[in-house]
């Protein structure tokens, strides 16, 4: 039917139709858009005629220059047309991995003719640097503010003056700094530390480089603590820390650590993405959707947890609308399926130090050859103690963090160096170990059926962190969590599986 031809004596009915408001708005927005088409093939029309196409980049007169993209985070490469000393137009670099993926970009042994034809990807925000150079609303230098606060009046100033004021501004600063002058406080403790923390260098983004000179600028030379509050300290602080407790970045042993990462979204199954939209944000942004795309191509499942439907909700397989602020309650919810189903890697969780990760088999059965991903899932913290302050707190006996052995329930103090021999520790308490007393005949609830009374005396219970995380996660049901989810989709066997 959807190839043939209409008779018109349907199209008779439609004009003849009885008129209601929904068959009038039907009828007027089809004549609306039937308009709107026609006029807009006219105005091609004209405009191709009034208009003469960009000169190619093979073009005589035209040259071809690299360079990076400095408009986000990422640095992909850009290949940029330049007719007259003039940017016309701004395309991926096919030697770049960030343009080009792996069998697709160009050897680098191409001749540089190769680069101005082959296919390079490069994202919106890289393309619109032409509107950065030649908008004639940019900002072409420093501003001056000549009003009160807020009344949008400003001038414009050369650089010379706007360094030479800025200069003089900091001055006092920087010579109070120098003569070791304290922020005086009400308390006089004088705990705010130089003048020099005055000064907060706030300058947005700002590139690796850049950022290196300023440091020297204002952490060596002012001193102040503020040195560097960029854009990082506001946007992507989460995936940093996050990144580190994954991979223990923090620890001084492992500085050589990587800590930022992306998942595979080439070669994964299912996909969680907690409040990101990988089609629309992140960085850098045309190299991940792609890769998005080309894995859910290949089968890869999406599932977005957003409280908004965005683009990239629309391309998921699933969209979950948890309600704002409600991310880490639907995490816990997903969290408690997990241990439920048995779908938890105990044997990862147990590992507390390389050795033991390294010797431990990865979770389809097969040996780790490298693996510094351990946990603190069995370290012992401090549940109720007389001295209230070292409550909440991993236990620490002379220096030393604490566990107990998988399979005595003896405790031990933990070793983390590299060079150590390999720890396993005991993620849950069943009161067959040494000291172990229930926790509801000490008045704790919360913590699991039992607690170590480490001392003997009563003075400190301790329980595994991960008995803890399970007593948090069971003290209420999947439903009480899963804000804004139906509680079926978050016992979904694929999100158990996650």
């Amino acid at each position: 039917m959807g190839n043939e031809r209409k008779h018109p004596s349907v199209l008779k009915d439609v004009l003849n139709h009885p008129l209601s408001r929904r068959h009038f708005l039907a009828v007027a927005g089809a004549a609306a858009a039937t308009t709107g088409v026609a006029s807009l093939f006219t105005a091609n029309k004209e405009a191709a005629a009034l208009s003469t196409p960009d000169d190619l980049e093979t073009s005589p007169d035209v040259a071809v220059r690299y360079s990076v993209c400095l408009s986000c985070h990422s640095k992909c490469g850009i290949r940029v047309r330049v007719k007259n000393n003039t940017v016309m137009k701004i395309d991926g670099n096919p030697w770049h991995p960030n343009n080009a993926e792996t069998g697709e970009r160009l050897d680098f042994s191409a001749p540089l003719e190769a680069g101005k034809t082959a296919p390079a990807t490069l994202c919106p925000k890289g393309q619109s640097g032409v509107e950065v150079m030649y908008n004639p609303f940019r900002i072409a230098g420093p501003l001056k503010r000549v009003g009160p606060r807020g009344s949008g009046q400003w001038q414009s100033i050369t650089w010379n003056q706007a360094l030479d004021e800025v200069a003089e501004a900091l001055r006092p600063y920087y010579q109070g700094h120098a003569n070791n002058i304290p922020i005086h406080t009400a308390d006089g403790s004088d705990a705010l530390g130089s003048i020099a923390n005055r000064v907060v260098f706030a300058p947005g983004r700002i590139q690796h480089g850049q950022k290196e000179l300023t440091d020297r600028l204002f952490k060596l030379g002012f001193g102040t603590v503020n040195y560097r509050h960029d854009h990082t300290s506001i946007c992507e602080t989460s995936h940093h820390v996050a990144g580190m407790f994954s991979t223990e970045k923090f620890r001084p042993d492992l500085t050589e650590v990587k800590y930022h990462f992306k998942p595979d979204m080439l070669e994964s199954s299912y996909i969680l993405w907690f409040g990101t939209n990988p089609l629309e944000a992140n960085f850098p942004t045309q190299t991940l959707a792609k890769r998005v795309a080309k894995g859910r191509n290949a089968g890869v499942k999406h599932v977005i947890i957003d409280p908004r439907h965005s683009r990239s909700c629309a391309f998921a397989h699933r969209w979950l609308p948890v309600k704002p602020r409600g991310d880490v309650a639907l995490a816990m919810a997903i969290a408690r399926v997990l241990i439920e189903q048995g779908n938890h890697d105990l044997s990862f969780l147990e590992a507390i130090n390389d050795a033991a990760a390294k010797a431990t088999a990865d979770w389809n059965g097969t040996a780790k050859a490298v693996q510094y991903n351990t946990t603190d899932a069995s370290w012992l913290v401090a549940v109720k103690a007389d001295d209230t302050s070292a409550e909440h707190v991993f236990y620490k006996r002379a220096g030393a963090y604490v566990a107990l052995d998988p399979q005595t329930g003896a405790d031990f103090d933990i070793n983390r160096a590299t060079s150590a021999s390999a720890q396993w520790g005991r993620l849950e308490l069943d009161g067959t170990e040494p000291n172990a007393v229930e926790a509801r005949t000490v008045g704790l609830s919360g913590v699991g059926s039992h607690v170590i009374d480490i001392h003997g005396d009563g003075s400190v219970y301790l329980a595994p962190v991960f008995q803890l995380y399970q007593a948090a996660l069971f003290a209420h049901d999947v439903g009480f969590y899963a804000i804004g989810v139906p509680s079926a989709n978050v016992h979904e066997r694929r999100v158990g599986r996650v």
